[in-house]
């Protein structure tokens, strides 16, 4: 484990404005910005009875204060203790009294920190018993630091108290599905997924349906995932109907084999969730959905800006790159693949939404390999607030109200989780 006394300032690139000034970007303006009047960054109309929140980015001013993302901890590492070296790091979150808690899906184990960054214990193993899990996959803090694990290989959520003692747990069923493949009814089943916790406990899941193709072609899709609502006691299943989640290709060269991936550049499921209500968006455009518990629209966010074009050079670098990861025989499979997939001309607007201890929504714009992250922090009122530049390798995990826990890979492939605060400079 490395620990950081001297709270170095990471770069100055990541610099965060809190009103940002603007950059360049490479389409038009959305033409829902047009009832935007003069000297306004913002505007509210209604719809239908549905409150549209649009939003200008905001304009830098002198008088604003500024603040750098300063690395305050880190924990992991490929020596020292055994509970100090992560094997594959699905998750983590940090409790009110500074507590760091990492999931390791390697060891089906939480690791608990102190917020100094010492280990001060651990949580769970592998197995099927209560406290046990087979394949741990999130780890959600709600309301008064209760914890919610979700594992996936036992089909059930785990929850604890902030101690970390167990409460209860709740099964999560499969869900079946029907598909056809190559003309033939294929049958099967997909679990269910906790993507939050609303403040009265009750969950929101979501399951996979994957719709495979027939053509002995390259094809491009997305996920249908059905949202549900789960009672606080698991008693009860309310559907919320469906929204669209990863990308991916299935390419078929004719020898009854598939080939799939996730493509370059392509979409991924955007979903958030807070204290009483859910976001959506399914990254065309910049429009999000934020919803009740219920599925009832309450608000639609739409932002002023563009979706970047990818320049034919960007899309090559990225498929290039995957190629010379891959051994000969995977590369006779997976080149024609990639090389065949339908090149897209325009990114996802956004790349992955996060609610903060304020509920104030932060979205991830879209950018380039190597570019510093650009995300943008929405209030709970629909408004663009700031933007806060990032460094380009980070996994964000969480955002608290000073705070940003992230996942970092070393060249190694050790995983690390890191802690970084806002500081005003």
């Amino acid at each position: 484990m490395t620990r950081i006394h001297d709270r170095r300032v990471i770069q100055p690139a990541f610099l965060i404005l809190l009103i940002a000034a603007c950059d360049a970007r490479t389409a038009a303006v959305p033409e829902f910005c047009a009832g935007i009047g003069p000297g306004q960054d913002y505007a509210v109309s209604d719809s239908a009875g549905v409150e549209i929140v649009t939003s200008l980015r905001p304009v830098e001013s002198s008088s604003q204060r500024r603040e750098q993302l300063v690395l305050e901890l880190r924990l992991g590492d490929d020596k020292g203790f055994e509970a100090e070296v992560f094997g594959r790091v699905a998750d983590a979150t940090r409790t009110r009294d500074g507590r760091i808690i990492v999931m390791d899906a390697q060891s089906a184990d939480l690791r608990v920190f102190d917020s100094t960054g010492d280990f001060i214990g651990r949580h769970g193993g592998r197995g099927d018993g209560p406290g046990e899990y087979r394949s741990m996959d999130a780890l959600i803090r709600s309301a008064g630091d209760t914890l919610w694990i979700s594992d996936i290989g036992n089909r059930r959520v785990t929850k604890l108290d902030p101690d970390l003692v167990l409460v209860a747990t709740g099964n999560l069923p499969p869900v079946s599905w029907t598909t056809m493949f190559q003309g033939r009814e294929t049958r099967g089943t997909s679990s269910l997924r906790p993507k939050g916790v609303f403040r009265d406990g009750s969950p929101l899941v979501v399951n996979s349906l994957r719709n495979l193709r027939t053509e002995e072609i390259t094809n491009v899709s997305r996920d249908s995932l059905i949202l549900r609502h789960v009672s606080a006691d698991f008693a009860r299943f309310d559907s919320l109907g469906l929204i669209l989640g990863q990308q991916w290709f299935e390419y078929f060269p004719g020898d009854g084999s598939v080939v799939f991936g996730e493509p370059p550049f392509g979409y991924v499921e955007s979903l958030a969730v807070a204290s009483d209500r859910y976001y959506y968006g399914a990254g065309y455009t910049w429009e999000i959905e934020e919803r009740r518990p219920d599925g009832t629209l309450l608000r639609r966010i739409r932002l002023c800006e563009s979706a970047d074009t990818i320049p034919p050079t960007e899309l090559d670098a990225v498929i290039e790159a995957r190629l010379a990861e891959l051994s000969d025989e995977a590369r006779v499979y997976e080149e024609p693949a990639l090389r065949g997939i339908p090149r897209p001309e325009v990114a996802p607007a956004y790349l992955q939404l996060v609610v903060d201890d304020r509920d104030r929504l932060w979205v991830r714009d879209f950018t380039f390999a190597d570019e510093p992250q650009r995300w943008l922090v929405i209030s709970p009122e629909g408004r663009w607030l700031r933007d806060v530049v990032m460094p380009a390798d980070l996994e964000v995990i969480e955002i608290g109200d000073d705070y940003v826990l992230a996942r970092e890979t070393t060249e190694l492939d050790v995983q690390l989780v890191s802690l970084y605060r806002f500081r005003e400079e």
